[in-house]
């Protein structure tokens, strides 16, 4: 019999060497998606129990899982879902013991003591382990984990990137202060490019300036935890933070939810000024979502989905340079300029009201010399913002300052699903799916006629399967799947005789750009194939622990800088 277990551990340990060795860029690290409880069984005197068994039962779904205690007394339960357990000692001899409300923390591997009494088998004890501090001597990394009623009442995670924005309370990560590429916080003084995020282990990262695909809407995550340092090899992505995510489950009894966290002008201070008070400009951010999740087969089979909304609108406002009335009715009178761009000119930008005085300070105004930006060329007028002089016949096009309303907006919607299926006692599965999907404005234009919406897609799909082959060797098979979209588009303008709209920029009226966003047009599609095996074998007082995991990418990228033509003029008049 021990000889038929040593043949099925050698063909598993071969099949999982084959693997690692034909997978597609395979790489020597794959994340933790659970938690781990390891332990001693003792009597009151201290010494150990051998030959026990131990349970952890969840909570909330009822689910057990076993393990068997060995002759040193030393227990290992691996690959629970994050939660709470009730952990029950048992050996013959000795009364039952039970630690009630015991925390699995995300990442992390929880120590339990079990002391039995000597008592008949009939007799029960039980205790209380909800001031229980989880404490991981199995590791030296650092880390810090947030339960589910952190992540959604902590206003550090109410916008942005969400609960990711609470790894900034741990020690040595900041605000990367818009330095550095990448998106996200900045850790040990890095860049946030450097970073790794994972959601239920599966990729979760940008392929072109990095940060995460998708959001987990603050009120589906089931716990979040931060890296910072020291990481176990199983984290060999990135040298920055290391990002985990799980999503919630479903329980035995059926929970729902409906929430809405907003902010708006109404609720914050006026600004006061001079004793008076001036109103606050639009900003209305509005985040309202419901979830519902439950049992398809009591103690065995669970679902859970959250759908979300997220909006953002507010009205700025910017000052540009452009000629007033009698300016343009100037410039239709210079001659050999291209009649072309003066159409264009004309149709697009705004006309002043007045035309601006030395004393202000806007778009119109120099702040270095003190002087107006005035278009007067006649060889020897000499110009304040680019301190060259004009040439050719004397034009002077009076220039004003116009406010340009810019309506800025965005909208995102996230839904997340997961199910938990305990298949017999010996399999389980894990199935998740989070989708995304925004569109906000593109303000990089100068003049709102070229502001587009932008659209932002994202997918995750995360399936895993783990399998008990003896109570010390367990493994975890991991399939996992990101995709991700983003445009910038250049919308449907028409410039005669180009096949694109350009961009004219003209550096005597503040630099004053008519075209869409410089950047456009531009396109990114990102799909992450990924397949993972982790190998748990316990051996006496050692645990072994055998991973691979191989990725395939496929990301086509469109960009080329001002393929769309870019034409400076130092003088409106040219």
């Amino acid at each position: 019999m021990q000889f038929e277990k040593s043949k099925q551990f050698v063909r598993v340990l071969c099949l999982a060497l084959l693997m690692s060795m034909a997978g597609v860029a395979p790489a020597l690290w794959s994340q933790s998606t659970s938690g781990d409880v390891v332990g001693t069984m003792v009597d009151p005197t201290g010494a150990a129990i051998a030959g026990g068994t131990v349970t952890a039962a969840n909570v909330d779904t009822g689910v057990v899982t076993k393990a068997e205690v060995n002759a040193q007394g030393e227990f290992r339960i691996s690959n629970l879902l994050v939660g709470t357990y009730d952990i029950t000692g048992s050996a013959n001899g000795f009364a039952t013991f039970t630690l009630r409300n015991f925390t699995v923390t995300l990442n992390a591997t929880s120590t339990a003591r079990l002391v039995l009494p000597i008592a008949s088998a009939t007799m029960t004890l039980q205790v209380s382990a909800d001031a229980h501090a989880v404490i991981d001597t199995t590791t030296t990394q650092l880390q810090t984990s947030f339960q589910t009623e952190e992540l959604q009442n902590l206003p550090t995670s109410a916008s942005g990137f969400g609960v990711l924005n609470l790894s900034l309370l741990e020690t040595n990560v900041s605000s990367s202060g818009g330095m550095g590429n990448g998106t996200g916080p900045a850790v040990g003084g890095q860049r946030p490019r450097n970073n790794n995020y994972t959601i239920e282990g599966i990729d979760n990262n940008k392929q072109d300036i990095t940060g995460p695909v998708v959001i987990v809407p603050n009120d589906a995550v089931g716990e979040f935890s931060a890296i910072t340092d020291q990481f176990s090899p199983e984290f060999g992505h990135s040298n920055g933070g290391q990002f985990n995510v799980t999503v919630r489950g479903g329980a035995n009894a059926v929970h729902g939810r409906v929430y809405e966290y907003f902010q708006n002008r109404d609720l914050n201070a006026e600004n006061a000024i001079q004793g008076g008070k001036v109103p606050n400009a639009r900003y209305d951010d509005n985040r309202y979502g419901g979830q519902v999740g439950g049992p398809i087969k009591k103690d065995k089979l669970f679902y859970f989905a959250n759908y979300e909304r997220h909006t953002i609108g507010q009205n700025l406002g910017r000052y540009v340079c452009t000629p007033t009335a009698a300016g343009f009715q100037t410039l239709s009178t210079v001659a050999n300029l291209s009649a072309t761009n003066l159409g264009i000119f004309t149709k697009y930008a705004p006309t002043a009201p007045s035309q601006v005085t030395a004393t202000q300070d806007n778009a119109c105004f120099d702040e270095s010399t003190g002087s107006q930006y005035l278009t007067v060329y006649d060889g020897t007028t000499y110009n304040s913002k680019l301190g060259v002089y004009g040439s050719g016949n004397a034009y002077s096009i009076p220039l004003g300052n116009v406010l340009v309303a810019s309506p800025e907006y965005s909208n995102h919607n996230a839904f997340t699903a997961s199910t938990d299926w305990t298949i017999s006692s010996k399999d389980s599965f894990r199935g998740r799916y989070i989708y995304n999907s925004s569109s906000a404005i593109d303000t990089n234009a100068t003049l709102p006629q070229f502001f587009l919406i932008t659209p932002v897609d994202g997918h995750i799909i995360a399936l895993s399967e783990f399998h008990d082959f003896t109570p010390n060797l367990m493994n975890e098979a991991r399939l996992g799947y990101n995709r991700g979209f983003n445009q910038t588009p250049i919308g449907n303008f028409t410039f005669p005789g180009l096949n694109m709209f350009p961009n004219l920029v003209l550096s005597d009226t503040g630099g004053l750009n008519i075209g869409p966003d410089q950047t456009s047009p531009a396109e990114l599609i990102q799909n992450t194939y990924e397949f993972t095996d982790n190998l748990i074998w316990t051996k006496g007082k050692h645990s072994l622990r055998f991973g691979f995991e191989g990725r395939k990418y496929i990301s086509p990228e469109m960009y080329i800088a001002y393929v769309r033509g870019l034409y400076e003029y130092n003088f409106l008049t040219e």
